[in-house]
This record gives structure tokens, C-alpha cells and sequence, in this order.
């Protein structure tokens, strides 16, 4: 994931939908991943909309955002 989004990013995209519909846990390897992104886009006018249904996994973007 991380390879893909920075690649995507590098290559000038500054809106990001990252769909985690299927996750049910994430480690802070994956949410430093997407803080970085989310700090190299929104200086460009851009944002990252996380779709995360999963309410363990979402309470932990509220805390750490």
C-alpha cells in the first residue's frame, strides 16, 4: 500500500479516496503511512478521504487527527 499511494502521490495526485472497507485493524506502520500522505497533499490543495466503516479502526484516525 505504501508503495502505491507514495508512487501516486509522486506522480502529482492530490485527491485521494483509500477505500478500507475490508480492514479490521491497523498497526502504526499503516497510519504513519497515511499521515505522511496526507501531509504531502494538503499543502497542494489536496485531501485524502479514508471510506473505514470499521468503528475500532476509525476511532483511531478521531484520535490521532
Amino acid at each position: 500500500m505504501a508503495q502505491s499511494l507514495q508512487r501516486l502521490v509522486g506522480q502529482g495526485a492530490t485527491k485521494l479516496i483509500i477505500d478500507m472497507t475490508e480492514t479490521t485493524f491497523i498497526d502504526s506502520t499503516t497510519l504513519g503511512v497515511l499521515l505522511s500522505i496526507v501531509k504531502r497533499v494538503r499543502p497542494e490543495g489536496g485531501s485524502v478521504v479514508l471510506i473505514c466503516p470499521d468503528r475500532n479502526v476509525k476511532r483511531i484516525f478521531e484520535i490521532t487527527l
